[in-house]
């Protein structure tokens, strides 16, 4: 649950900074979701190459694609959200496998990403 919601915050921020208009709908934590599996699926790599390879790549792949050739569609809201899940995840830790030093680095990595995206925005002027 707190990878979907600090997922869906970096995707809204830098759809706030990038994007042209208000973005509604939650496409930013789904790929915060898909962020988190890549990062799942780099801890089991013996046991999950294969369908990282084969489904989750691709998968993410083909929804930006479309999103890049659908207007109205919000990329950098993927983009953000996608980038805020591998590192919420990196944060929260994978059970028996990430060290505390790994942790630490995730919310270090997360909170710079995400306040200097809105140090970006609000010196924008939004």
């Amino acid at each position: 649950m707190i990878v979907d919601l600090l997922s869906g915050l970096a995707g809204s921020v830098l759809s706030i900074f990038f994007g042209n208009g208000i973005s509604v709908g939650a496409s930013g934590a789904i790929f915060g979701l898909l962020g988190a599996l890549l990062y799942f699926g780099y801890h089991y790599r013996v046991y999950l190459e294969t369908v990282i390879k084969s489904q989750i790549i691709p998968l993410i792949i083909l929804n930006l694609l479309i999103g890049f050739s659908t207007p109205g569609i919000d990329n950098w809201a993927h983009i953000g959200g996608l980038i805020g899940g591998i590192l919420s995840t990196m944060a929260v830790g994978v059970k028996y496998k990430s060290t505390k030093f790994e942790m630490t680095n995730g919310w270090i990595l997360y909170l710079v990403y995400t306040i200097s995206i809105l140090f970006m925005v609000f010196s924008r002027g939004i």
